[in-house]
């Protein structure tokens, strides 16, 4: 497909012939393909490299759709349609994709060679590992190591 854009031409590609592609941004991101991984979930999509390093950190962003709940009978309920972001944090060890999700134990797991050093770190710096900002210093500690 073409689109034609003034004197520009873009084209559209096939999203399973990419591997990964990058958002040139104040903080360039780049996108991974999840069938370039191995995984027990079944995944599709690409993932968002969050933290590079000896283990890496990726983010999948899942969309749930609500459909409106509005009872007109009763007047009660939503009629609008929801879209929810679900994010699931995924660790990178070599070609796989292992779940951590919110888990600290999880976590700790997959960092377990210094698990005592990371859960330290994460203690004393009161980190949360479901805010994305606390969850990228937990690998850029542990990458340092």
């Amino acid at each position: 497909d073409r689109t034609h854009v003034g004197r520009a031409t873009r084209q559209a590609v096939n999203g399973n012939q990419v591997r990964f592609f990058t958002i040139p941004s104040p903080e360039r991101r780049i996108f991974l393909k999840v069938k370039e991984f191995r995984s027990e979930d079944k995944l599709t999509g690409f993932v968002d490299l969050v933290k590079s390093g000896r283990l890496s950190l990726v983010e999948l962003t899942k969309l749930s759709i609500i459909k409106p709940s509005y009872n007109e009978a009763m007047s009660l309920g939503s009629k609008d349609t929801k879209i929810v972001k679900n994010r699931q944090y995924y660790v990178v060890k070599g070609n796989t994709l292992v779940q951590i999700g919110s888990s600290k134990k999880k976590l700790l797991d997959a960092m377990a060679d210094r698990a005592d050093d990371v859960e330290a770190f994460i203690k004393s710096n009161d980190l949360s590992l479901k805010s994305r900002s606390d969850i990228t210093k937990i690998f850029a500690y542990y990458n340092n190591l």
